[in-house]
């Protein structure tokens, strides 16, 4: 299905809407991803760091690493450059699809230098609001699937993040949360890749987050693992 929601702002904010609210994307921010606007905690499909073996940073993504932004009307495309990492280059691209429930984060990574990372990952991070979310709950399935529920009166949609099998590495458990950890949701980490990174070489995937309703929930997903699975992620660096 093709989206007709494009992305609006400029330099380096902008907003699109998505499940039926309006959410902001901060490419040069501490953690870059999806925010509901208006708030500062929470985040969807964000970029929580770069792993390879015997080390990870949670820093390598944020707004000091970025070199390159480029808007198009449905996508978002933001090069990040972090030193000390062989000359990486990760571009994440968010784009909306799946009419107005989906948005997809598409990571493209190369190294420019010679040598090898071993075993890199790319680690990403959606972590709801304190009062919106329960979860996140795993479910069998080809691409790995994460569920969100919303909390009491927070709402009929349930948040789903999807991942090919093929391009995870592990779905890291995330940090216990510090404030009401009694009732604070958890985070859904995700650690894509995972393979020895050589010079020349490009590797791709995508985590694809979903808005829908909690009702008729696990047809719902199967019909959405089928489309995820159907179609390739786009090319070019």
């Amino acid at each position: 299905m093709v989206s007709q929601r494009i992305w609006q702002g400029s330099g380096t904010t902008f907003r699109l809407e998505w499940g039926g609210r309006l959410w902001e994307l901060a490419a040069d921010g501490q953690e870059p991803g999806l925010r509901p606007s208006g708030q500062s905690g929470p985040i969807w499909l964000g970029l929580a760091g770069v792993g390879a073996r015997g080390r990870v940073d949670s820093s390598a993504l944020c707004g000091r690493t970025l070199a390159k932004l480029e808007l198009f009307r449905s996508r978002i495309e933001a090069t990040y450059a972090p030193q000390g990492w062989g000359d990486l280059r990760v571009r994440a691209s968010w784009s909306p699809c799946e009419g107005d429930a989906g948005v997809d984060l598409e990571i493209q990574v190369a190294a420019g230098s010679v040598g090898e990372l071993k075993g890199l990952e790319i680690l990403l991070r959606t972590r709801p609001g304190v009062d919106e979310m329960d979860g996140p709950s795993s479910a069998v399935g080809p691409t790995r699937p994460r569920v969100f529920r919303p909390r009491g009166s927070a709402g009929e949609l349930a948040y789903v993040e999807l991942v090919h099998a093929d391009d995870v590495s592990h779905l890291p458990a995330p940090p216990a949360p510090t404030v009401g950890a009694e009732t604070a949701p958890g985070a859904a980490m995700t650690a894509l890749f995972g393979h020895d990174l050589e010079k020349g070489v490009v590797i791709r995937g995508r985590v694809r987050g979903l808005w829908l309703p909690t009702e008729g929930l696990d047809a719902r997903l199967k019909s959405a693992e089928s489309r995820l699975l159907e179609v390739p992620p786009p090319l070019g660096m």
